[in-house]
């Protein structure tokens, strides 16, 4: 009889064993896409800023699964089921019918606290990083970003107000005239 008990539990497991992987089969397990984060100076909506992922704009559900405010530079991986479709257009528009998102992981680029300053010998607008051990490079943008969403010429700012930049490896991709992961 101990023979055919444990022929039994053989058996009885390799079925349970069977039909527990036969429930895996056919799921698709997700894929992964990670873009960056760019914005559109009024080429899409006049006189606002559009945050584009890549060159695509945003889904819903992607900044709702965000859990944070998506702003210049944030890398944002996308893992989701489905079949990931992209209209050809500027910008171009993901098509969500048969997507399931399954998580989105942002990371965000250094904020830099500064004032806005006039260089002395040439009179251009500078960014003093109220930091001091912090050093800024090269302006990628000549514009500051509004709460509402519009944006300015940086020429037209404000000598000593307080701005936000998005700085990557020094230089600045981004420059908000309020802190864009608290404000919203």
């Amino acid at each position: 009889m101990k023979g055919k008990g444990k022929a039994f539990l053989l058996l009885a497991s390799s079925l349970f064993a069977g039909l527990s992987s036969c429930s895996q089969e056919g799921t698709e397990p997700p894929s992964i896409l990670s873009r960056n984060i760019v914005l559109d100076y009024g080429q899409h909506v006049s006189d606002r800023v559009t945050e584009l992922f890549g060159g695509a704009i945003i889904p819903t559900e992607i900044r709702e699964k965000a859990g944070t405010p998506l702003i210049a530079g944030d890398e944002v991986r996308v893992s989701f089921t489905g079949e990931w479709l992209e209209q050809e257009t500027y910008p171009s528009t993901i098509v969500m019918k048969d997507v399931q998102i399954q998580s989105v992981e942002v990371t965000h680029l250094p904020i830099v606290e500064c004032v806005l300053a006039v260089v002395p010998c040439g009179g251009e607008i500078s960014l003093l990083p109220t930091n001091h051990d912090i050093l800024l490079g090269a302006f990628l943008t000549p514009y500051v970003i509004h709460l509402d969403g519009s944006f300015n010429d940086l020429n037209d700012g404000s000598v000593g107000e307080k701005v936000y930049a998005v700085s990557q490896d020094g230089d600045v991709l981004a420059i908000y005239d309020y802190d864009p992961l608290t404000a919203r």
